[in-house]
């Protein structure tokens, strides 16, 4: 069905072992074969994007596959690894008492019987059990949410949860600002080191000034950062004459984010003091050499303002920059050095930027998304979601370093956006050690690497995301 596979799957296949962590590899597709080369001679399981019957792509995966000289089917593997997770969650489902509607059980039959009649001889019927698969996942998940907040007390975890929401844009109107008082409770203010050190050592605080003011007298909580990110959006541009010179560079991001912390350490109630350290980024550094960065940020913070949570954000949490260079870290290794080091951090931002390719992560059903946050939970440090979701696809016209990967059967509108930010906040309200849940973007140029994520339109009205978010953050 090769209707059924995007164009990019050359881009983004890939092979992990049994952590989970992508294999470097290349992939080819010549509209029938799909051929992925990797150095690695062990048994992996496959990931790769898949086109549903309605439309939408999302990632499936195989179960285990060993090595042989023979062809794999594609479509019955990647239904096998469908009915696998399916069973899998099911069992655990009804181990733990949790109570599964009608519909969901009706789901997992059709998905197992379909796939167990017909699968071995054909491939459509394949296509339609990983189709009713993946409604029994999204109906089983649904049901599991249910019972994590009856477990809540009360839903008591979703009421302490912060609320971030990223500003940037001014407010074009009085109901757009009324808008984001009602849906955040905490303000969260990037700082875009290119914008406030121009020339080096000397600061223009006038927009951080302007939003540090605003967040106060609306009784807002204030959230500064990411202090840091190694980007052309972030990064001035007299620092990249500092590249090669790996002692000044983390000499002058010391002194910037000591700068910013003296300035606003009685007015922030939580850092967050880098985020994407765990990406190559733009900068040239190798992961040792950004782990020490990531040290730098947190050491400067704690110096001048210990008595506040210092958070550490990371991109890509499933990995996929690996598929192009194995020898970096993965966004839980990168985190996992930084605990070990015990530096002072007081939690953990991740960032799901599903769609947005190269420095967001793969379209993920909620089973998958489930999963990521119970094993982040592992750490036992304070976790901060991160989110953006586009509204509507991108011109092929538009200059965008991180554009979207999209298919020509889906294109995302703002009932899609409010869809999906429905689903993967309800998971995360219920995961463990969720402390807080973050959108990076009200308006769309407030996130400069998440385009045309914005929850208001242009003309200052709330897109239908909005009234989503807050039914779920309400616990309504």
């Amino acid at each position: 069905e090769s209707h059924r596979v995007p164009s990019f799957v050359t881009e983004v296949a890939h092979v992990c072992g049994m952590d989970r962590i992508p294999w470097q590899g290349t992939t080819e597709w010549d509209g029938s074969l799909l051929i992925h080369r990797r150095p690695i001679d062990e048994s992996g399981v496959f990931f790769a994007p898949w086109i549903l019957n309605t439309g939408r792509w999302t990632t499936l995966v195989t179960s285990s596959l060993r090595e042989q000289q023979d062809e794999y089917q594609l479509e019955r593997e990647l239904a096998r690894g469908t009915i696998s997770r399916l069973r899998e969650l099911h069992a655990q489902m009804v181990s733990a008492g949790c109570p599964i509607s009608e519909a969901a059980e009706r789901y997992c039959r059709q998905s197992q019987d379909t796939f167990l009649s017909h699968v071995e001889f054909d491939t459509e019927a394949s296509c339609q059990a990983i189709d009713q698969g993946m409604l029994a996942i999204e109906a089983l998940m649904k049901d599991l949410l249910v019972f994590r907040k009856r477990q809540l007390s009360d839903s008591t975890q979703l009421s302490q949860s912060l609320r971030l929401g990223t500003v940037g844009t001014p407010f074009p109107s009085i109901e757009a600002e009324e808008a984001f008082v009602d849906l955040f409770d905490t303000v969260s203010i990037p700082v875009r080191w290119r914008e406030i050190e121009t020339e080096n050592g000397k600061y223009n605080w006038n927009s951080l000034d302007r939003w540090v003011t605003w967040a106060a007298e609306n009784g807002r909580r204030i959230s500064m950062g990411p202090l840091l990110r190694l980007d052309a959006y972030y990064l001035p541009e007299w620092i990249y004459l500092l590249q090669n010179r790996t002692e000044v560079l983390r000499k002058s991001v010391f002194e910037f984010v000591q700068e910013i912390v003296k300035r606003y350490r009685d007015h922030v109630d939580l850092w967050q003091c880098a985020s994407g350290l765990n990406l190559p980024g733009e900068s040239g550094l190798d992961s040792d050499e950004r782990v020490q960065l990531a040290v730098i940020t947190v050491k400067a913070v704690s110096e001048i303002s210990s008595n506040k949570p210092i958070v550490m954000r990371f991109d890509q949490p499933w990995g996929e920059h690996l598929i192009a260079n194995d020898l970096e870290f993965s966004a839980f290794q990168f985190a996992d050095s930084l605990i070990g080091a015990n530096i002072g951090l007081s939690g953990l931002g991740i960032d799901f930027h599903f769609g947005y390719w190269p420095g967001g992560s793969l379209n993920r059903d909620s089973l998958q998304f489930h999963l990521m946050l119970q094993r982040w939970s592992m750490f036992e440090l304070p976790l901060l979601i991160g989110f953006a979701i586009p509204h509507s696809a991108l011109d092929s016209n538009d200059d965008y370093s991180n554009p979207l990967l999209r298919t020509d059967q889906y294109v995302p509108t703002p009932l899609t956006q409010a869809a999906e930010l429905e689903r993967l906040t309800s998971v995360a309200v219920t995961a463990p050690y969720v402390h807080g849940i973050a959108y990076s973007a009200f308006f769309d140029h407030d996130a400069l690497s998440t385009p045309l994520a914005g929850l208001i339109d242009e003309s200052g009205l709330p897109r239908p995301a909005c009234q989503r978010w807050f039914q779920v953050m309400s616990g309504r």
